[in-house]
């Protein structure tokens, strides 16, 4: 299953796979109620607290060259400020302390629909979160609810997660 593409199968029936694009919605709906988040890492750490000021403090060297990148008048202090710049970025941690993270909106879930060749604004049946119907018997199996209330959370994706990770899964 993992190594299915049905990103096709958004406008139209896969045409050399048994995917519809039913299919695609349903397995879509997984997903209907998420965002994106980046939380930033904790403050309470002894070890992250040096990074994180080293890496302040060259965020504010890097913004005060910009400024100073935009008032330079000649060729050969764009170039000075340029090399310092470049400096500064070879010395910088590779990225700040956050993570990614995805989570749900709240335990009820949106709505997801099957779209008209794909597109935004023609959206066609409601479909229910589900797995391709060619890979369980050719039938549109909607996904258990694992809904937990104390987390608000409406559980689709750890139903997703439990049929990839189930035995029975081909």
């Amino acid at each position: 299953m993992l190594g299915l593409t049905v990103g096709c199968a958004r406008c139209h029936n896969h045409k050399y796979d048994r995917i519809t694009q039913a299919d695609y919605y349903r397995m879509q709906a997984f997903f209907t109620n998420i965002h994106w988040v980046e939380p930033t890492l904790p403050n309470n750490k002894s070890d992250l607290e040096p990074v994180r000021r080293k890496w302040d403090a060259m965020q504010a060297q890097m913004e005060a060259f910009k400024k100073q990148l935009t008032n330079a008048q000649t060729p050969d202090e764009r170039k000075t400020i340029s090399a310092r710049m470049r400096d500064i970025e070879q010395q910088m941690p590779p990225y700040q302390l956050t993570t990614e993270a995805i989570l749900d909106k709240g335990a009820k879930a949106e709505k997801a629909f099957l779209l008209k060749r794909g597109d935004l604004h023609s959206p066609g049946q409601e479909v229910e979160p589900g797995y391709v119907a060619s890979l369980v018997g050719g039938q549109d199996t909607p996904a258990p609810g694992h809904a937990h209330p104390r987390w608000q959370i409406h559980g689709r994706r750890a139903s997703l997660a439990n049929w990839i990770a189930s035995g029975e899964n081909p």
